[in-house]
């Protein structure tokens, strides 16, 4: 803007109801979830994610760029919940850093007999997210699987889970080239991703002629 803004009616007439509802709807939530203890890092990671799924989703697909903010804030909300019911989870955390998503997935499992994901996508629906939210916070450790149809999800869920999964990836690079900390998390297999982006705008210029 030009100018500073001042007036908070104008600041909501700028945002609209709905990036309103989003911002509301997320801080209430943060602050929920940050009873256990410090997690800045946490939430600066979540609000990188959350930027870049927001830009693709803007200039990529026709999904609303609201919708997948939420999802990149809330893909990984399971985390503080998890750190708030088991005293050990904060050191599983460091000695899984550097497994790919699904190891990880299946290491909570073994060990809590509750994954971070499957909690993720619970509470999102609790907080009355949309579903396709939903269903990608929940499927996104299965990311390759949803790509191939063998897990059923609507399809702007499948376009939210290629979404996160490019936003994540593009968020650890650059992380680990400005050197704010030590990343060492498995990078995800890209090539189906890109592949199902490019057959979605392929077919969305189809459905547009």
């Amino acid at each position: 803007m030009g100018k500073k803004i001042t007036d908070l009616s104008h600041a909501i007439t700028l945002l609209g109801l709905d990036k309103l509802f989003a911002i509301v709807r997320l801080a209430a939530l943060k602050n929920s979830l940050g009873k256990v203890e410090r997690l800045d890092r946490f939430w600066d990671s979540a609000t990188e994610v959350a930027e870049l799924s927001a830009n693709l989703a803007k200039k990529l697909t026709g999904l609303d760029p609201h919708v997948a903010y939420t999802l990149g804030m809330m893909h990984d909300c399971g985390i503080p919940l998890m750190l708030e019911s088991f005293n050990s989870y904060k050191a599983f955390l460091r000695e899984g850093n550097g497994n790919d998503l699904l190891s990880v997935r299946e290491a909570e499992i073994d060990r809590y007999s509750v994954d971070h994901f499957r909690l993720g996508a619970e509470v999102a629906r609790h907080w009355f997210m949309p579903e396709e939210v939903c269903q990608a916070i929940e499927h996104q450790a299965d990311y390759l699987n949803v790509l191939e149809d063998k897990i059923e999800c609507t399809d702007d869920a499948k376009m939210l889970v290629c979404i996160l999964i490019l936003a994540k990836n593009i968020s650890s690079i650059y992380r680990r080239f400005w050197r704010i900390y030590d990343n060492n998390d498995a990078m995800s297999e890209l090539t189906p991703v890109l592949s199902d982006f490019v057959g979605a705008m392929e077919q969305k210029d189809l459905d547009g002629c």
